[in-house]
């Protein structure tokens, strides 16, 4: 009897469809996903086909780095894999390629999926260039002259803070001292590497004391704080005027200060330089 057209067209897709069974090896999904990040002390489950029943290796490679995956199962469709929790010293990469060694055949591979370090924090002094201050302002007022601000006279960093520091002197002790002031840190000076950003500051300043005990006259000028303003860290310093009274003998003197040490907690990829 002769095949009707309909079981004729069922046998065309038929053997359409066992021609389509055949495919080539791949790297199809990590976790069912297309899209992943690939972290340190991750588990994966890698899908594919082709992958053989002998134990191979997982790798991604991106710049000159290798990330070697441990193997936990390996069957033809499907991999687990996972990575150690103290890989350090890598930074993100947005398509690194993963490879799948299969022995005996080709190298699978693919750039569908990412790597995102480890995270820490580490503390960062704020380079002197994002430093802003006011330069020195001065006026007269009744043949004294009075300033209203003066720049720092020491700004450098000690390994750990940027260290700033006002100091004035005056062998009079009826002279006033310069006033409280501002100074800004601007973060978008600082080199920070891919990956990271600023999580915080910290900050200390200098002892503010008001006492009056006869040879020791100690008088605080204003106040210390620290405050965001968008992407910059505003600083307001405060002043701490010292003054002796003159004696019999004795000249008296005026001497005023103001100090504070800054610095910046970053956070990016474990064990990578921040700057």
């Amino acid at each position: 009897m002769a095949a009707s057209l309909s079981d004729r067209a069922a046998g065309k897709l038929s053997g359409v469809g066992l021609a389509q069974v055949n495919l080539a090896p791949a790297i199809l999904r990590v976790n069912d996903k297309t899209k992943l990040d690939f972290e340190p002390g991750g588990q994966y489950e890698i899908s594919g086909r082709g992958f053989g029943e002998q134990k191979g290796s997982v790798f991604l490679r991106f710049d000159h780095y290798n990330v070697t995956f441990r193997i936990d199962a390996w069957h033809d469709g499907k991999l687990y894999v996972g990575l150690a929790d103290d890989i350090s010293g890598l930074p993100d990469a947005v398509k690194p390629t993963l490879f799948v060694d299969v022995p005996g055949k080709d190298v699978l591979q693919t750039t569908h999926f990412g790597f995102r370090a480890a995270r820490e924090t580490v503390n960062v002094v704020p380079p002197e260039s994002s430093f802003s201050y006011d330069k020195g302002k001065s006026s007269n007022v009744l043949g004294i002259t009075v300033w209203e601000c003066i720049a720092p006279d020491h700004v450098a960093s000690d390994g750990q803070y940027l260290n700033v520091s006002r100091y004035s002197f005056y062998g009079d002790p009826h002279k006033s001292c310069f006033n409280p002031g501002f100074d800004v840190i601007d973060c978008d000076k600082f080199p920070l590497q891919p990956g990271f950003s600023i999580a915080q500051f910290v900050w200390y300043h200098g002892e503010l004391t008001d006492t009056d005990a006869g040879s020791e006259q100690r008088t605080a000028i204003g106040s210390y704080s620290a405050d965001w303003e968008g992407n910059r860290v505003r600083i307001r310093y405060a002043v701490q005027r010292d003054r002796t009274p003159q004696f019999v003998l004795v000249p008296g003197n005026v001497a005023c200060s103001s100090s504070y040490k800054i610095r910046f907690d970053v956070s990016g990829p474990r064990g990578m330089p921040p700057l």
